[in-house]
C-alpha cells in the first residue's frame, strides 16, 4: 500500500511541475542512512499517469483518455458522491451509457439500471467479467467492496475528472487525471469515444437476469432496512422532500431502495 502511495505521491508532483505554477515542488519523506546502496540490478516498472488541465493546450490527457475508452472491452463507469442539480442534465440521457456498465450509489443521484449489489456479486471472483478500464467520476465510494474489487483487479485503467484540486486515487490504478470546471461535459465527451462490446453486451445480459431473481429482503419487523423502507414509503418521489443519509451503513441500505 505504502508503494502505491509513494507513486501517487511522486506522479503528482510531476504534473503540478506542468501545471502553470512556475515553482519548485517539494515532497518531504522521511529518510534514514544509507539511502541507496546501488545493489539493485534494474530498478521496477513504475505507473506514469497524465494530468490534464487548463495549461495543457493540446489536451494530451483527453487525447490519452479517448484512445483508451475506444480500446475498451469492459468499460465502467462508478460515480461516487453528487449533487442532484450536478446531474440532472443526464437523468434523461440514458442512451448516453448504452456502452458502459454505470455503478451508482443512492447518494450518487445518477441513472442506472443495476443493483450496486447485483454488481458487486457478478464482478467478484470473475475475472471475465471484471472491467478493463473505469471511469470515476464524483466524491465519496461508501460500499467497500466495489473499492477492494477494483483495486485487486489487475492491469485496470482509471481514468479520474477531477473538478477539485485534489488526485484521488481511490481504485490505486489511476492513468488520467481530466481536471475540468464542468464534470459532466466532460464525461460526456469520453463516453463518446467509447465503442460497443460484445462482452459488455453479454455481461448486462447477465445483470438483467440476476436481477429479476434477488432474494427478497429481512422481513424483521426490528430491522433497521426495514426501518428505513417504511420512511421512503412515506415520501412522495416527485415531492420536494430531502432525505439526509448520515452515516455509511443507512447508505448501503438506502442502496435496495434508491439505487435507480
Amino acid at each position: 500500500v505504502h508503494a502505491t502511495w509513494n507513486n501517487r505521491i511522486i506522479n503528482e508532483a510531476l504534473n503540478t511541475l506542468k501545471n502553470g505554477m512556475n515553482g519548485p515542488v517539494h515532497i518531504n519523506v522521511p529518510i534514514s542512512e544509507p539511502l541507496f546502496s546501488f545493489t539493485t540490478r534494474n530498478l521496477p516498472a513504475e505507473r506514469v499517469f497524465m494530468e490534464s488541465t487548463k495549461y495543457s493546450p493540446e489536451q494530451v490527457g483527453m487525447q490519452q483518455a479517448c484512445e483508451i475508452l475506444s480500446n475498451a472491452r469492459l468499460p465502467m463507469l462508478v460515480v461516487g458522491q453528487m449533487k442532484e442539480t450536478e446531474t440532472v442534465a443526464l437523468r434523461h440521457r440514458k442512451n448516453l451509457f448504452d456502452d458502459v456498465l454505470v455503478y451508482a450509489e443512492a447518494i450518487s443521484n445518477f441513472p442506472t439500471d443495476f443493483h450496486p449489489h447485483v454488481i458487486e456479486r457478478c464482478l467478484q471472483n470473475n475475472p471475465q467479467y471484471q472491467p478493463d478500464v473505469v471511469i470515476h467520476i464524483g466524491g465519496n465510494q461508501i460500499n467497500k467492496s466495489i473499492k477492494q474489487i477494483l483495486r485487486a483487479t489487475p492491469q485496470l485503467k482509471v481514468i479520474r475528472i477531477e473538478t477539485g484540486k485534489t488526485t484521488p486515487d481511490t481504485f490505486r490504478h489511476l492513468t488520467v487525471l481530466l481536471r475540468s470546471s464542468d464534470a459532466m461535459q466532460t464525461l460526456e465527451q469520453l463516453l463518446s469515444a467509447v465503442a460497443p462490446s460484445p462482452d459488455l453486451k453479454r455481461l448486462k445480459e447477465k445483470l438483467f437476469h440476476r436481477q429479476t431473481v434477488l432474494p427478497p429482503l429481512s422481513s424483521d419487523n426490528f430491522s433497521d432496512i426495514n426501518a428505513l423502507a417504511t420512511v421512503l414509503s412515506c415520501v412522495h418521489p416527485h415531492s420536494n422532500t430531502a432525505i439526509h443519509l448520515a452515516n455509511s451503513s443507512v447508505v448501503r441500505n438506502a442502496n435496495h431502495y434508491l439505487w435507480n
